[in-house]
């Protein structure tokens, strides 16, 4: 008898006949044994997915990813963790997803489970909100300790069955390998303290000692299942192994130290999937670990309070709506096969079509909460995500990008579940999605039945996720993918350029540093021929020679307790000032050094430093962006500094002070403008002068790469601070463009050399000013200009190009406005803030960052009396201001 809860629409049941179709053309679709299925059973997902390469991503970013205060990546981790501690047992039932609203004190988590949270998850999540809001400070420790140990048991405890089932997958791989132990490896015995809510404890044996205990459990897992009597006894031994794989597989370091011990003690085994496997038993204590951290991270996921969703009834298809499979496929509008037939010969056979549909269907819990917030937006949550314990399967995901919410999850496994189902699917909005939702599997029924189509081995082709997502989400994740290669490049850098500093062949030339190649450095030599205590060892760059000398130069220390060097032999005469640059960090290489190094010259010569060119030359990829002239004398030391402290106290130079010293001459008034990056440098934004790209074609915006202190006449931008990316604008020269302009013809002296780009940027905003709204007065930069961050960060094209055309196409038509009287000026300061600036969509084409109509304006209805008049008085606005919705 057809199920009375629910009325199903011939939308919903179209999608169950082609998830069917398709499962049949691909058995990898779904999990489809040949004995009946329980209810839950096909919404299980592939075993495999659990240890699968994702948990190395999420590993390593909780490991070494930088948290801060106003991460989504946070709130993206703490969803999913309370989902993973949730869904205790494996398969489908247990599937758990969540949502968050987020307040100013306390977070709302909406809670949703396949098959319905009971009792004893109510009691789990009683305990998870005592030990989050225990994190604050001025917790007595003891109390803390008691409820983090006590928490962990029960976690250990509640997904005993995952646990397990996951500890017999791992003694099922490693049955029978051959065992070589290790001798290095002594016994287990360390007690940790997981949830560092204990003082910590000695040190730790070696990771080689934690490895082999674990594998030791799993080697011997039949005789320890054999004489594990009591409960008591296998709970203990659970744990045990719970925590032995936590120790094991965090942090990276240690999880590269076990995989090379697995490599030594069982070879014929891949220590890659033995650690994978290791992580998931590893995932009530990871889990609890990222609980904690965001806790203490953000004061109000201190209070939270879990809002669990009850799941509806399950329901089934109507007597009408169970055709033949033949009948599903002439309705379905399916293609006939190449040779005629109306099936495909790969279900042409015996099946159960008719019975399969027949079964139960059921509402996953992402659309359980999809359904809340589509049915009540006033509960919407404050992040567009779904945390989930497992990826979500295609039908979910799909639907999901269908909704005008937009919610994105975790990952997609690409099964497709023929179960499956949504609630209230006679309104109009769903069956609309419903229909395209048919349409998707239709379209991968028919790429199977291509001849030449090669089907996937196990899952289906996924879309690509990029085409859901938001301009400012894509943004993000392209500032984010920007810095991790940022990061990998820089550490490249640092070791290679460790390896240059610590190679004395790296330093100039050979003879200037080596008597012949048998001996050590001359530097280490000269330490025999100090004059006095009182003499420390520098480095003279003569001007009138090829190759700097070493030269001991006196150190006087007179009452004042203050050093002196003493250079007049080097420097030239006494009557000339002596100039110092004292400097402690090598901006080409990113190295922040532990003392200063002093540069000493004089003033009064003008010719060109022959042995500074010559030194820095010869080092490969190196050159001196200005000449310096005089001679040079450089100590390690701070001239001028108190006696006795270790940082500013000379000493004799050493071959990395050398190295040192070439870097900031190769980096010293650098107005290099690259288009490759270099070491020491930092990417900005060029703006070209129109009249530069109709000369020489470049873009208007491009990413260039210069040195970390640029040296050109700049100002800070008012407006861009506001905005929340405080910019520089550095004038660049215009000669030569000016005489190349000047030679062409049609170029007459009238054309305007100004940058209207920079001038909006230059705009002031301050609201006592005399020029407000106008650009600010003294600034006068033509020509192209360079953007700048000022905290010397990387600048990012696109987020440069969106803040220009923002106050370009959006805030300058307000200014004038303003300043004609129709709106007053604290209206237009509301837009200037860096909220309204990221959720703007820009409309021009030039800006490169995409064409969505971007949310509407507070202010439109507010100023504007009706649209008719708006239009009339401000039609230049209307591609980038929409109107209000009703």
């Amino acid at each position: 008898m057809d199920s009375p809860s629910l009325q199903v629409s011939d939308e919903l049941a179209q999608i169950v006949w082609a998830s069917r179709i398709l499962s049949l053309l691909n058995s990898n679709t779904i999990t489809a044994p040949e004995e009946p299925l329980q209810s839950d059973q096909e919404m299980d997902d592939d075993n495999a997915a659990d240890y699968d390469n994702d948990l190395d991503q999420d590993f390593k970013s909780r490991d070494a990813g930088l948290l801060t205060a106003n991460s989504e990546a946070l709130r993206r981790k703490f969803l999913d963790c309370v989902c993973e501690v949730l869904a205790h047992t494996k398969g489908g039932s247990f599937v758990t997803a969540a949502a968050l609203r987020e307040k100013e004190d306390e977070v709302e988590v909406d809670v949703a489970q396949n098959n319905g949270l009971d009792a004893e998850d109510r009691n789990y999540l009683d305990l998870l909100k005592l030990f989050l809001a225990l994190q604050a400070d001025g917790i007595s420790p003891q109390i803390l300790a008691e409820s983090s140990h006590a928490l962990l048991e029960r976690t250990i405890a509640h997904s005993a069955e995952r646990v397990d089932s996951q500890v017999e997958a791992v003694a099922k791989l490693l049955k029978g390998s051959p065992y070589r132990p290790s001798q290095q490896s002594g016994e287990y015995t360390a007690k940790t303290c997981f949830l560092s809510c204990c003082p910590a404890t000695a040190a730790q044996e070696p990771v080689s000692t934690k490895t082999q205990a674990l594998l030791l459990e799993f080697l011997n897992f039949d005789l320890w299942r054999s004489v594990s009597s009591t409960t008591q006894d296998r709970d203990d031994q659970r744990r045990r192994i719970v925590e032995l794989a936590a120790t094991t597989t965090q942090p990276p370091q240690t999880a590269r130290a076990a995989r090379e011990a697995l490599e030594s003690m069982i070879p014929s085994v891949d220590p890659h999937l033995v650690i994978r496997m290791w992580r998931v038993l590893a995932r009530p204590i990871t889990s609890l670990q990222i609980l904690s951290k965001i806790a203490r991270l953000l004061p109000n996921f201190r209070a939270v309070a879990f809002i669990l969703l009850s799941p509806p009834s399950s329901f089934k298809l109507q007597n009408r709506q169970i055709p033949t499979i033949l009948q599903a496929w002439k309705l379905l509008g399916l293609p006939s096969s190449s040779e005629g037939r109306i099936l495909p010969a790969k279900i042409d056979k015996k099946h159960d079509f008719k019975k399969k549909c027949r079964r139960n269907l059921f509402i996953h819990c992402e659309m359980q909460l999809l359904t809340r917030y589509e049915a009540q937006p006033s509960l919407c949550p404050t992040l567009a995500y779904f945390g989930c314990s497992k990826k979500t399967c295609y039908l979910c995901e799909s639907f999901l990008a269908l909704s005008s919410l937009k919610f994105r999850t975790r990952g997609r496994h690409g099964k497709c579940h023929p179960q499956w189902a949504v609630h209230s699917d006679n309104t109009e909005s769903i069956r609309q999605r419903l229909k395209g939702l048919c349409e998707m599997i239709k379209q991968k029924i028919r790429a199977r039945l291509e001849p030449r189509q090669t089907p996937p081995p196990v899952t289906i082709d996924q879309s690509s996720a990029v085409s859901v997502l938001k301009t400012s989400d894509l943004l993000e994740i392209t500032l984010q993918k920007k810095n991790i290669e940022i990061a990998n490049k820089k550490g490249q850098e640092l070791r290679e350029q460790m390896q240059i500093l610590l190679n004395p062949r790296s330093v100039g030339p050979l003879e200037v540093w080596y008597w012949d190649l048998k001996t050590l450095c001359v530097m280490c030599q000269a330490s025999y021929t100090r004059l006095s205590k009182d003499h420390r060892l520098g480095i003279w760059f003569p001007k009138d020679t090829h190759q700097p000398e070493l030269i001991w130069a006196p150190i006087f220390s007179p009452e004042s307790g203050f050093h002196y060097p003493s250079f007049d032999r080097y420097l030239g005469p006494e009557n000339h000032m002596l100039w110092t640059i004292p400097f402690a960090e090598n901006t080409r290489r990113g190295l922040k050094l532990d003392h200063f190094l002093t540069i000493y010259y004089c003033d009064w010569d003008q010719i060109t430093n022959k042995s500074v060119r010559t030194a820095v030359e010869v080092c490969q990829g190196m050159t001196v962006p200005h000449d310096v002239e005089g001679h040079y004398v450089v100590m390690s030391g701070q001239r001028g500094s108190c006696t006795g402290t270790s940082n500013h106290t000379f000493s004799d130079m050493s071959l990395a002070d050398f190295r040192h010293a070439l870097d900031w001459f190769s980096t010293y008034f650098d107005t290099t403008i690259r288009e490759t990056p270099s070491g020491g440098s930092v990417l900005a934004v060029k703006i070209s002068h129109p009249m530069e790209k109709n000369l020489h074609g470049r873009e208007l915006f491009t990413s260039v790469d210069v040195s970390c202190n640029f040296p050109s006449t700049s100002d800070a931008s008012p407006i861009s601070r506001v905005l929340g990316l405080p910019l520089r604008v550095c004038q660049l020269e215009y000669d030569d463009l000016e005489r190349t302009a000047n030679s062409v013809d049609g170029f007459t002296e009238e054309m305007s050399w100004t940058n209207r780009f920079a001038r909006v940027l230059m705009t002031d905003i301050d609201l006592k000013s005399d020029n407000w709204g106008k650009t600010r007065q003294g600034f006068d930069f033509d020509g192209s200009v360079l953007l700048l961050r000022e905290d010397q960060a990387d600048l990012n094209l696109t987020l440069a190009k969106r803040l220009v055309f923002y106050c370009l196409d959006v805030l300058k038509p307000l200014f004038g406005r303003a300043i004609s009287g129709e709106i007053s000026r604290q209206d237009v300061l509301d837009e200037i803030t860096s909220e309204k600036f990221i959720v703007w969509k820009p409309t021009d084409a030039s800006t490169g960052v995409g064409a969505e109509p971007r949310p509407a304006r507070g202010f439109v209805r507010k100023i504007g009396s009706t649209r008719r008049e708006y239009e009339k008085q401000h039609f230049h606005m209307l591609d980038v201001v929409d109107t209000i919705p009703e």
